[in-house]
């Protein structure tokens, strides 16, 4: 009995427990059933309805500029940071009024009702308003509460330093590109990652943008540390700018090397511009120190003196015969401004003396001349991290003719920068090793770690170009030139410091009337000190002055302000056994400038060799009636209109051949050539050929 009654039991539980499964499974089946009935119809019969609805919430994918690294000086000073401020940006489709939005928004973003209109009536999804405002201009654009209009964060470069090594720094554009200095040499470096953010709408309606601004600063471009010392910059800038104001000049520039390291501890360009004003004009931007290039003059002589003492052809006792003034070069002449018999390598140095350095020239010869000219850096860019520099200029001395291997001797027929002349400068300073100058010492990133080009790129090796024995020498004989009573730059003088330096007084060639200007000069002075230990090179070049345009007298106060100044921030002590420095005494001050103007005279003397017809009273023959005039730096645009402004008269039967780019080096006939030829057969003059050499 008791087994057949739990048999019945049994099965009626297991009969239960399938009816409850298969309801269970029914259940489960009818909500699968739904949701791929659901799925089926999203898919199938609305999808074009849904997407239309997700295109509204979703605005598009906009870019957006990563923070720019910064920029500071030598010891962390900021030259140029990035902060964080409001754009202002719409999608046009959700503007129902593009008149009335454009009406309220005119007004609060400064822009052009117009314009405003024109951008929100477009068929975009996303369209920048203005971009870098005020935050007061945001909270104005929030008030009004337009429909489609949102906000981002961009980063926007500043310059705390205003003015201070613009030129240097540079400027970057809105989108945060460089436009000039390192802002655009290292542009890559500094720019980062830009970001790619989605823009949708928020529950209001309004555009937004998700993720925003880079928050753990990984898609940062590098910081960038400078070599230049913010302090020592300041004075540099200031001393040319009175310089510039109280000659009256064009512009003017300053360049401090330290010699150690042929880091730039200052390069002062004036004018300057404050990039956080806005727009500037490309000539203020220019960095004249590095872009513009200038005949040195007189200031390549203690170069050339060095450079003859070390070829061994020139020794330390040798003298030369002054021509008592006058020297002849084929059909030109060289002139000094007093007659001199046999001099002594000082006093050809310390009186400027044209004709000593021509024949220095020829002792050392002209290949020995362009070598050495070319290890101290002319005639090539020093690789500076810097835009727009220039090669400077100096013709293969297998092509020069005697005049030219005569002028170059003496800085005329061949052109550097500011900064090529520093360089050259700092051989002197150095006891003859050159090194590259350099102004970026670091590139950084935010989460550490240099740059892996700039880690793997070590500084150039030194490279000895003169003895050190034929420097010293030199240097003593430079050290002449600022003495009280004897040198020409007396005035460069630094209290408490020797110092070696040159003036220089360079005519600027004319390219329009040909030759070399009358009126515009640049003002040099270049030199280091202290002479007997010395830490800093410095190169004042002043364009244009109109006080005075002598370098002893522009330039060489200049110097001495700066020069002073990067002593006291360099720490270094005064020499005790200096005499103090007095005040200028009239007579000394007339002195000093009197010397200065004799110098000037020697170098304008020396710039007229190489264009006669510029001379004037200088006594030497110009082309006149019936003689070629000269062509030599004109540009090949220049060229043409001269030559075919003289076709019909003077040039009359001659056939210009151009051959290059750039300004014209050297002509064939000469200047001074007879335009008729010895035949009179009008064959024979028709085939007359003016045959001009071209050079960037």
């Amino acid at each position: 009995m008791h087994a057949a009654e739990a048999a019945p039991r049994r099965g009626g539980a297991t009969h239960r427990f399938v009816l409850r499964a298969r309801f269970i499974a029914s259940l489960l089946f009818l909500g699968f059933a739904a949701l791929i009935g659901r799925a089926a119809q999203l898919q199938l019969l609305q999808h074009d309805h849904l997407s239309r609805l997700a295109q509204g919430q979703y605005v598009g994918n906009v870019n957006i500029t990563a923070r720019r690294g910064q920029i500071s000086d030598r010891h962390g000073r900021p030259l140029a940071i990035s902060v964080d401020l409001p754009s202002v940006f719409a999608d046009p489709r959700q503007i129902a009024d593009p008149r009335r939005a454009a009406d309220l928004l005119a007004a609060t973003l400064s822009l052009p009702r117009a314009e405003l209109q024109r951008r929100l009536q477009g068929g975009r999804a996303f369209v920048w308003l203005k971009r870098q405002v005020e935050p007061a201009v945001q909270a104005r654009v929030a008030a009004l509460k337009l429909r489609g209009v949102g906000f981002t964060k961009e980063p926007k470069r500043f310059y705390p330093q205003r003015d201070v090594a613009a030129q240097v720094v540079g400027l970057a554009g809105t989108d945060a590109r460089g436009l000039e200095g390192v802002e655009k040499f290292l542009d890559n470096e500094l720019l980062g990652e830009p970001q790619r953010v989605q823009a949708m709408r928020d529950a209001r309606g309004h555009a937004v943008l998700l993720g925003g601004l880079d928050p753990s600063q990984k898609a940062a471009g590098y910081d960038t540390q400078l070599s230049l010392d913010l302090h020592l910059q300041h004075s540099a800038q200031e001393a040319v700018r009175q310089a510039m104001q109280s000659s009256r000049a064009k512009a003017a520039t300053a360049v401090v090397l330290d010699v150690a390291t042929a880091e730039v501890l200052a390069m002062a360009v004036v004018p300057t511009f404050d990039a956080n004003a806005g727009a500037v004009a490309a000539a203020t931007r220019r960095n004249r120190a590095v872009t513009d290039m200038f005949e040195p003059g007189s200031t390549l002589k203690p170069y050339v003196v060095a450079a003859a003492l070390d070829s061994g052809l020139v020794q330390p006792q040798s003298t030369f015969y002054g021509e008592n003034g006058r020297m002849s070069i084929g059909r030109r002449s060289i002139g000094d401004t007093h007659p001199r018999g046999w001099m002594g390598l000082t006093e050809i140095l310390a009186k400027s003396s044209n004709i000593g350095m021509a024949k220095i020239s020829f002792a050392m010869g002209k290949s020995n001349l362009e070598n050495a000219l070319r290890r101290g850096g002319v005639g090539r860019r020093s690789g500076i991290e810097l835009p727009g520099e220039t090669p400077g200029q100096l013709r293969a001395s297998a092509n020069w003719s005697e005049l030219e291997t005569a002028t170059i001797a003496f800085g005329q027929g061949m052109a550097l920068s500011a900064l090529q002349l520093a360089a050259l400068y700092r051989v002197l300073a150095a006891d003859g090793i050159y090194r590259e100058p350099r102004l970026v010492r670091e590139l950084r990133h935010p989460e550490g770690g240099l740059a892996p080009h700039f880690a793997a790129t070590p500084p150039a090796r030194p490279q000895r170009v003169l003895s050190a024995a034929s420097v010293r020498r030199v240097v003593r004989m430079m050290e002449a030139s600022v003495m009280p009573h004897e040198g020409t730059g007396r005035l460069a003088a630094v209290p408490g410091y020797r110092v070696a330096g040159k003036t220089g007084t360079a005519q600027k060639a004319d390219p329009f009337a040909g030759g070399y200007s009358r009126t515009d000069y640049i003002a040099l002075f270049a030199g280091f000190l202290p002479a007997e230990a010395p830490r800093v090179v410095i190169v004042v070049a002043v364009d244009e002055p109109q006080s005075s345009h002598y370098g002893g007298v522009v330039a060489a106060p200049v110097f001495a302000q700066i020069g002073l100044a990067a002593m006291q921030r360099l720490g270094v002590p005064a020499n005790q056994k200096l005499p103090p420095a007095a005040p200028e005494p009239a007579a000394l001050l007339a002195q000093a400038k009197a010397k200065a103007k004799q110098e000037a005279e020697a170098d304008r003397l020396a710039t007229l060799v190489t264009q006669p017809e510029a001379l004037g009273s200088a006594g030497v023959e110009a082309p006149g009636r019936g003689q070629l005039p000269s062509f030599v730096g004109l540009s090949a645009r220049q060229v043409v209109k001269r030559f075919n402004d003289l076709a019909a008269t003077e040039l009359s039967g001659w056939q210009l051949r151009v051959v290059g780019t750039g300004a014209v080096v050297r002509q064939d006939p000469p200047a001074g050539a007879p335009l008729q030829p010895r035949s009179s057969k009008p064959e024979v003059a028709s085939l007359r050929r003016l045959r001009l050499e071209l050079s960037p």
